[in-house]
């Protein structure tokens, strides 16, 4: 993962150190620290690197790390606002940030040269985005904040896009998810699609993955630093009669607390 450019030195590398924590809770990567990266790359400097460059530097540069996937973004038009807020469950009264960034990332597989995803959108942080924090009773700084928020949401579509979440388990209701770890929240609700046959592209023949079919919706209720467990609140149970691993993913819908 590249540094994210932009103007706010420190939010960008919160945000930088929050999603390699993320990517790696998952345990399906491996991500270079800014030494390593600079280490490998001999003259070229990182901190130089930025989304602006042509996606064949990016890759040339992808192999001299022996990398799988590079990811660079930028960050820009970062703002908040404060305001007091009461809480009456525990009588005390904090200061709440208010605020946005918007944030433009891609990923590219260096193994195809192709930009295998992106996305760039404006991010709101409202009172429901803080509340897990502010209800410990702390008061981090809101640029770090507001960081680790927008890391979740990002590292959540960038493991989307690479390894969806996979059912690999259903016992008695009980439904479990190859997933645990920081990306995963309890009370986490989850689109539950079946996956269909290939779709190749008829001009460069280039896959562009599987059809995917929404059969239900699930709920989590357990997670642990590997997996998860969830129950099915919308669907059929009688779709996992023949469950096969690979047959059914997850997409995120709605995180618990995260003011989506």
């Amino acid at each position: 993962i590249l540094p994210f450019s932009g103007e706010d030195v420190n939010f960008s590398e919160s945000l930088l150190d929050s999603t390699i924590a993320n990517l790696v809770s998952t345990r399906r990567f491996t991500v270079l620290d800014r030494q390593s990266m600079e280490d490998l790359a001999g003259e070229r400097s990182i901190a130089e690197t930025n989304d602006l460059l042509p996606a064949s530097e990016l890759v040339a540069l992808g192999n001299t790390l022996l990398a799988d996937y590079i990811i660079v973004g930028k960050i820009k038009d970062i703002s908040y606002q404060v305001r007091e807020v009461y809480f009456p469950t525990i009588k005390r009264s904090f200061d709440i940030p208010e605020g946005k960034a918007n944030i433009s990332y891609k990923i590219i597989d260096v193994s195809t040269s192709q930009v295998k995803f992106s996305d760039a959108k404006t991010l709101g942080f409202d009172q429901g985005s803080f509340e897990k924090f502010i209800g410990s009773g702390m008061q981090p700084d809101p640029y770090n904040l507001m960081a680790q928020i927008a890391s979740s949401r990002i590292s959540n579509k960038i493991i989307e896009s690479i390894y969806p979440i996979i059912v690999v388990g259903h016992d008695r209701g009980v439904i479990t998810l190859n997933q645990g770890g920081n990306l995963v929240g309890k009370g986490s609700i989850y689109g539950l699609y079946e996956r269909g046959k290939k779709i190749i592209d008829p001009y460069t023949k280039e896959s562009l993955g599987r059809t995917e079919k929404l059969v239900g919706k699930l709920k989590v209720e357990h997670v642990t630093a590997k997996m998860s467990t969830a129950s099915l609140i919308e669907g059929s149970p009688s779709i996992f009669d023949d469950l096969k691993v690979g047959r059914f993913l997850c997409r995120l819908e709605q995180v618990v607390n995260s003011g989506e």
